[in-house]
């Protein structure tokens, strides 16, 4: 079976799209193979993910010419092992671009289904998609980060004895906000202190480091804590965490 794709990035997060006028009706094990196997760095085509798009409420069905007018599009997400994960703002905007630059849109502004949930797409001009996340939440709270301090907010994680602090934001899925003056850390000996402290594998760790109020430097860990080349929501996440700590 020949399956045609599409591979696009964003900020360097590379994702392999199937085109919805020319792939066929695939069930969900085989796509769950095809998602491991096309992703593969070594044996396959290689990207973060393997993305569709389908009308709203088709499942897994190709999209059809005669449908092109549909305001509402959903969109699946399958992750190296093939098992459906929640599109990060950067597969979003990959969808967002192919579907707008193939008229599959109403307009510049329009919805994405992403499992139970709708995201609204802005399209600006070729190389700028807005997303919404919605607002930054504490982890355990249903409560918006809207105080100024972020004293009611900080934790404390322990690693060889010494206490680093950071603020828990969820923005997509749960980020921890780490701030130093500089990155002299050990880094293999932090991210074991990490992975023996509960937290969850969603959970991204962002390391910041401020050098003045409109200039951050980040880096961050996600996905079994593997450094990432980008990461949008965890780039709102340490803005987020920084204007908590009046740093910006």
């Amino acid at each position: 079976m020949e399956v045609e794709f599409i591979k696009l990035q964003s900020c360097g997060k590379d994702y392999i799209l199937l085109d919805p006028y020319k792939t066929p009706v695939l069930a969900n094990d085989i796509l769950t193979d095809l998602a491991a196997q096309i992703t593969s760095r070594h044996f396959g085509v290689g990207a973060e993910g393997l993305l569709l798009l389908l009308p709203t409420g088709r499942g897994t069905e190709a999209l059809q010419p005669s449908q092109t007018a549909t305001p509402a599009l959903k969109m699946l997400c399958l992750g190296p092992d093939g098992s459906e994960e929640v599109p990060s703002p950067l597969a979003l905007r990959c969808m967002a671009r192919y579907a707008f630059d193939s008229g599959l849109t109403p307009g510049e502004i329009f919805t994405i289904q992403t499992g139970s949930e709708s995201q609204t797409i802005e399209v600006i001009d070729s190389r700028n998609i807005i997303t919404r996340n919605g607002p930054p939440r504490y982890w355990d709270l249903d409560k918006e980060l809207k105080e100024r301090t972020a004293e009611g907010f900080t934790r404390t994680l322990t690693v060889e004895e010494r206490d680093y602090n950071y603020i828990p934001v969820r923005l997509e899925k749960p980020h921890a906000v780490f701030f130093f003056p500089d990155y002299s850390i050990d880094d293999r000996e932090f991210r074991e202190g990490i992975e023996s402290s509960g937290f969850t594998r969603e959970t991204a760790v962002e390391l910041v480091r401020v050098f003045s109020r409109d200039k951050l430097n980040t880096r961050v860990w996600e996905e079994g804590m593997c450094e990432s080349m980008a990461s949008e929501s965890g780039a709102c996440a340490a803005v987020v965490a920084s204007v908590l700590n009046g740093f910006t």
